[in-house]
């Protein structure tokens, strides 16, 4: 379970803060929820207890794990990205980020960018790498403790490499 102050990715949404653990009345029954701010928009999640363990919900990857993931952009296999259509691709990337883990964020990131740099990504496949690209970037900016734009110039460079 969490506690207030833990800092969480949740998948499709973005990482957040545990601001409170709250009692609230639900259909005449008191229910616990977890009360979380996602980082940089307006929104705040309310879970109940009960149900965080089938949310995917989770704890910020560590250090040595982000580490870890940053270098997938090294490794990219064009030939297994051209074998799939843009249906199937869109369904396995979209399979990664609804799991919610920085691995499978970061490979949609990787993918996605190196298709496009050979073909124009349809209007879903963009905004689905923007999407996979700020959780990314969300993710590593509190494990690392640096700023999104110092976080996002990162990937830039990682992703530049890999192109390279």
């Amino acid at each position: 379970m969490f506690k207030i102050g833990d800092k969480v990715v949740c998948p499709m949404r973005g990482s957040g803060i545990v601001e409170k653990i709250e009692e609230r009345d639900f259909l005449g029954t008191a229910q616990e929820y977890f009360i979380i701010k996602i980082l940089n928009t307006d929104m705040t999640l309310m879970i109940p207890t009960a149900k965080i363990s089938t949310s995917n919900i989770r704890l910020i990857s560590d250090l040595s794990t982000a580490e870890d993931v940053l270098h997938i952009f090294d490794a990219y296999e064009e030939a297994l990205a051209q074998s799939v259509n843009a249906k199937e691709r869109r369904k396995m990337n979209m399979d990664k980020i609804s799991a919610g883990s920085l691995l499978g964020c970061a490979e949609v990131v990787r993918d996605l960018t190196h298709i496009h740099q050979k073909k124009s990504l349809n209007a879903s496949e963009r905004e689905m790498l923007m999407n996979a690209r700020k959780f990314v970037i969300n993710e590593v900016s509190l494990v690392k403790n640096i700023s999104e734009s110092q976080a996002s110039s990162l990937l830039d460079n990682l992703l530049t490499n890999s192109l390279a």
